[in-house]
């Protein structure tokens, strides 16, 4: 069975025309009856319409089978899983720890050309080293505690399902 049967078929079951289908689509007749025809499919947005409309998901009606029992990144009500690279606390985390390891790597870098005793160099700059580290290890935390977070949120919206 094709797409464009699939199409029909469920049009047919929700007992609509084409007609009917074209209007709430907003589209026009010939183009709805070109899909059902085989001769195009439709754009994503008409897709999820007529999806929609027909009570059916789009991938039923692209290609046969509607997804149930499997597990994807986008759940029933279409949003999308949260990650914690769409939370403004991890971005704030990771640019603290680029900007505590970069000072580290800059202060090492810097004072190995400089002296040949590293330990010596540490202690008379020990505050410097110490409060680059917090800044980065401080940033380590917040990214962790972040992706907890939304690790929890996520079993907690599934588990609401």
């Amino acid at each position: 069975m094709t797409a464009a049967d699939r199409i029909k078929q469920a049009r047919l079951k929700k007992k609509l025309t084409e007609e009917d289908i074209s209007k709430k689509l907003d589209i026009e007749l010939e183009l709805y009856r070109r899909w059902e025809a085989g001769e195009c499919e439709p754009d994503t947005e008409h897709l999820l319409l007529l999806a929609k409309i027909t009570g059916t998901s789009a991938n039923y009606l692209l290609y046969g089978f509607d997804g149930r029992g499997v597990e994807t990144m986008f759940p029933k009500d279409a949003t999308p899983a949260a990650t914690p690279l769409s939370d403004w606390r991890f971005l704030i985390g990771a640019l603290l720890m680029f900007a505590g390891g970069a000072g580290l790597l800059f202060f090492v870098m810097r004072n190995i050309m400089n002296s040949a005793d590293l330990s010596a160099v540490f202690a008379s700059a020990k505050w410097s080293v110490i409060a680059l580290a917090a800044v980065f290890a401080a940033g380590l935390i917040i990214c962790i505690a972040v992706c907890i977070s939304k690790a929890l949120e996520d079993r907690r919206r599934r588990n609401k399902r």
